[in-house]
């Protein structure tokens, strides 16, 4: 440990004494930072069980001076006007119990503190629309349909509300960092992230990928390539004829990194015909399985899965969205750290380069995407089974997901270059999986 970690740990350790603990109920166990470097994730949480305290509210600081005045705001009155915790999201100014996150899709997501507890409350209006509203009643009906002993994986819900202009519920809130952010800190190397990662995949074989009877699913039956036109539809309708984007999805060829691929209208096409006859297994699963939505202890490995996703069902959809994070580098792209040229100069031929600027962040998804297909192919007799090619109906089904949130983080986040990413990855996966098949 530095002398600055050590003096900035006794700082804060001194701090909480003073101000009176009780009604510190908003502090970070990690996101406090000092000299770029994140504290070792324990040591907070460790102060605060110590006083009595088991919740704590995340919560980030560039300096040890602003973290100590910080503090001594959220003691006396409400939270500062901005706090912001690297890489994921912002705290918006509000009380200092009922404190809004800004992130995710069309819900909102928000931490209330009731009865000495914190929870966490998603809500969404009703609008009648597949990816907005429907997103969360699927979420929250396919939670309560697990299996027993999956229920302990996810936090537990506190309440539920469907009305006709609100979908609302409430979960515990649990006192952990996610995955991403934890990756992110480079706090652990890509060892100790892989076992972790391998541990809870071991969990959720033993205790939710059972078989669903209820449901016949295949991957065409999703129809998820219908999906995805639909919204890629719906983009290029709102946007500008000149925008870079609109122009992206209009090109009947990519120069990509270096490499020439077909646009994304035939590159569809292409992953379309390759799933026509692929049936995944009928189980149980989470749905949406990013980095972002496992919520983690890492020295217990200890974990919570938040923000399923019920349009999906058998545990590939998991694989793929976790492959989503370390083969195409989701979080590096969500944190905007990458750089990408365009050359729209032929509008029906673009040439695109991207490259990522946290060498540390993108080498551990590496190492961890290596460990993963190493641990994938240790199951690798019961996927045959049921989906020979299960190795490239993977990086398909992972490809397709990168070009379905386009049309989330174009329209809803406002992000039309970190979109764009999205796009070029996708279509390079999908181009380069089938054609090493060819």
């Amino acid at each position: 440990m530095s002398e600055s970690s050590q003096l900035l740990r006794e700082d804060i350790t001194r701090l909480l004494d003073t101000v009176g603990l009780a009604s510190l109920i908003v502090v970070s166990s990690a996101a406090v930072r000092y000299s770029e470097k994140p504290l070792a994730l324990p040591h907070l949480s460790q102060v605060l069980q110590k006083k009595g305290l088991d919740y704590g509210l995340l919560c980030s600081f560039s300096s040890l001076e602003q973290a100590v005045s910080s503090l001594e705001t959220m003691v006396h009155g409400p939270l500062p006007v901005s706090l912001h915790i690297p890489g994921i999201r912002h705290i918006e100014p509000s009380t200092m119990n009922h404190v809004r996150f800004k992130g995710g899709s069309y819900s909102t997501t928000f931490a209330s503190y009731h009865d000495n507890h914190w929870r966490v409350i998603k809500q969404c209006k009703v609008y009648n629309h597949p990816d907005k509203d429907l997103r969360l009643k699927l979420e929250m009906e396919s939670i309560a349909g697990l299996p027993v002993a999956a229920h302990a994986l996810f936090p537990h819900i506190l309440h539920k509300e469907l009305s006709p202009d609100l979908l609302r519920y409430e979960i515990e809130y649990v006192p952990y960092h996610n995955f991403a952010e934890i990756v992110s800190s480079g706090e652990y190397d890509d060892s100790e992230l892989s076992r972790c990662l391998r541990g809870m995949y071991d969990k959720l074989f033993e205790v939710l990928y059972k078989p669903n009877p209820s449901i016949h699913n295949s991957v065409q039956s999703l129809d998820y390539v219908a999906i995805i036109r639909r919204r890629l539809a719906e983009v290029s309708q709102l946007l500008s004829a000149d925008n870079f984007l609109h122009r992206l999805l209009a090109a009947d060829e990519l120069a990509y990194n270096g490499s020439r691929y077909p646009g994304v209208s035939k590159t569809l096409q292409l992953a379309d015909a390759f799933l026509a006859s692929k049936t995944t297994p009928n189980t149980y699963n989470h749905g949406d399985l990013i980095l972002q939505d496992i919520l983690l202890d890492p020295a217990s490995g200890d974990f919570r899965l938040v923000d399923s996703n019920g349009l999906s069902t058998g545990y590939i959809h998991d694989f793929a969205k976790t492959l989503l994070c370390l083969e195409t580098k989701y979080d590096l792209l969500y944190d905007g750290k990458f750089t990408l040229d365009l050359d729209l100069t032929h509008a029906k031929a673009a040439k695109a380069e991207l490259n990522y600027t946290d060498q540390g962040h993108e080498q551990r998804l590496d190492k961890m995407n290596e460990y993963f297909w190493d641990y994938l192919e240790t199951h690798e007799a019961e996927f045959r089974a049921t989906l020979p090619e299960w190795h490239e109906t993977l990086n398909v089904l992972c490809g397709l997901q990168n070009i379905a949130i386009v049309m989330f983080h174009t329209l809803h986040h406002q992000k039309h270059e970190r979109a764009a990413a999205f796009l070029l990855n996708g279509i390079k996966l999908i181009n380069d999986t089938l054609s090493d098949k060819s």
